[in-house]
């Protein structure tokens, strides 16, 4: 069942970890809560959110692999300087 959907904010470089965050442009924000690393890069893509018996997955456009998510919150500080630190804190 859909969840949600819209564009991931900034640049998109795959999966990684469960420190791994997806923050969409309307301000959700999402943690990958698996380890599995898969390397894309894509600049503000499609995705998609998806429940599955309970779970959550996030599918990204042109990626044939997802994860599971936990969703984090919502920030209002998108295109703010708050979320630029949040993004370059999550690349580490």
């Amino acid at each position: 069942m859909l969840v949600q959907q819209g564009t991931l904010f900034g640049k998109f470089k795959g999966f990684r970890n469960q420190s791994t965050m997806f923050f969409f442009a309307d301000g959700s924000i999402w943690r990958q809560n698996e380890n599995k690393q898969f390397d894309h890069v894509a600049y503000m893509p499609y995705a998609r959110i998806m429940n599955q018996e309970g779970r959550h997955y996030i599918e990204v456009e042109d990626v044939d692999v997802s994860v599971e998510v936990v969703w984090v919150g919502v920030s209002r500080a998108i295109g703010n300087l708050s979320i630029s630190h949040i993004l370059q804190t999550s690349d580490s």
